[in-house]
């Protein structure tokens, strides 16, 4: 088969579009890797539609074939007459912002289904596609193409974290979002409780009669207020993990591209203050990102408010590395381990226990029993060969 996949300026999904081009192509495909951004919106789709490929394969939906075209008031992928694959890591409905557009963007989806296949790491949206009487939706693992260092690797951290954070709830302006008081609950109530599930929740207040006329939701399918509001609450996890980390005691935290002001700005709600955190500038490759892993006793895990089940790339990373990660809990990782409750937490006082277990000289042996497990489990299912061949046989079926 012959695919088209758009590269992205930005680093996480330029990697992930990367690493599905290198495999279709190990696969014996052919893959056209390519550049669009400074086509226009028309000479983009005249562009596609003339290629000779099988399928137009999105890996993230800031790819310019979900951009809309304020001319013909389309999405770019309605002009396009291949078919598409279109693997949802995030969010289906991210970047519009706002009830109306989502409603645009989810009644182009429905009218031209015909010609797309869907991919979800939250099993939940399949439903919430599938509600919509749109097919061809389809359960996906995320991947990730790190292998262990070829040696044995000294730890040069008690414990990591890899990513983007402030400092925690307490001083995040709940004003400043639409519904703050009620979604800064939920991100409260996941703090004490990892597994709390939000989407439920998300249900319950955009049926709210009171709520819904408050704030205005105008008329509009279900599912484009209930990602609008999902956008909304997701605003909250930088804080929320913030405030998880900040409440570690007894060890040193080193922090990676969590100064979201690159040291530019001094304020208490971008930066955590206390003795047991060291921040350090974002990694330059993900290569770099490995060897953190690698030579972390503990890499940390702390995924975001919009999933109430994935388990998401960094978890896959941090042990496909050769890495050990402790990481909220999350339903599809007690389906994908034997030693998911190990690994996992439920409350910060779990974690607090897990972190002062790990760590302990006494408990090493152990350590490296879990560690080697839940590498030997992950090994196969989360490379990028298992996932693509699972694309492949579900759209030749679509």
């Amino acid at each position: 088969m012959i695919f088209l996949i758009e590269s992205c300026k930005t680093p996480i999904y330029n990697r992930i579009a990367v690493a599905f081009s290198k495999t279709l192509q190990e696969l014996g495909h052919t893959v056209h890797f390519y550049d669009p951004s400074g086509m226009s919106d028309a000479a983009f789709a005249s562009t596609i539609n003339s290629i000779q490929i099988d399928c137009y394969f999105s890996t993230n939906v800031f790819n310019k074939l979900h951009d809309f075209n304020p001319v013909n008031q389309k999405f770019n992928f309605e002009n396009v007459h291949h078919k598409m694959v279109f693997i949802h890591h995030d969010s289906a409905f991210c970047p519009p912002n706002s009830v109306p557009e989502i409603n645009k963007k989810l009644n182009a989806l429905i009218y031209h289904q015909h010609k797309i296949s869907h991919y979800f790491i939250e099993n939940a949206n399949i439903k919430q596609f599938n509600d919509l009487g749109i097919s061809n939706c389809y359960p996906l693992n995320h991947a990730s193409e790190f292998t262990p260092a070829p040696e044995k690797t000294a730890f040069v951290h008690e414990i990591s974290f890899v990513g983007h954070l402030m400092s925690g709830l307490h001083l995040y302006p709940i004003t400043a979002e639409e519904l703050g008081h009620h979604l800064i609950g939920l991100a409260w109530n996941r703090y004490s409780k990892s597994s709390y599930r939000i989407q439920p929740e998300i249900v319950r207040i955009e049926d709210d009669a009171f709520i819904s006329k408050a704030i205005d939701l105008p008329i509009a399918h279900g599912l484009s207020k209930h990602r609008y509001l999902m956008q909304l609450v997701t605003k909250f996890t930088m804080a929320y993990r913030g405030e998880i980390i900040s409440n570690i005691k007894n060890h040193m935290v080193n922090i990676y591209g969590g100064d979201l002001s690159y040291g530019t700005i001094d304020n208490p709600l971008l930066k955590i203050s206390r003795d047991h955190v060291i921040y350090h500038p974002a990694t330059a490759d993900y290569a770099d990102t490995a060897r953190i892993y690698q030579q972390s006793k503990i890499s940390l895990n702390i995924s975001s408010l919009q999933f109430d089940s994935a388990i998401n790339n960094r978890i896959i990373d941090v042990v496909l590395a050769g890495g050990f990660v402790i990481t909220d809990r999350r339903d599809d990782l007690a389906l994908s381990s034997s030693v998911a409750d190990e690994i996992s937490f439920d409350s910060p006082e779990e974690m607090q226990f897990k972190l002062d277990y790990f760590l302990n000289p006494k408990n090493f042996d152990r350590y490296l029993e879990v560690k080697n497990t839940i590498y030997n489990e992950f090994k196969d299912k989360f490379s990028y060969q298992k996932v693509c061949q699972q694309i492949l046989q579900t759209f030749e079926v679509a």
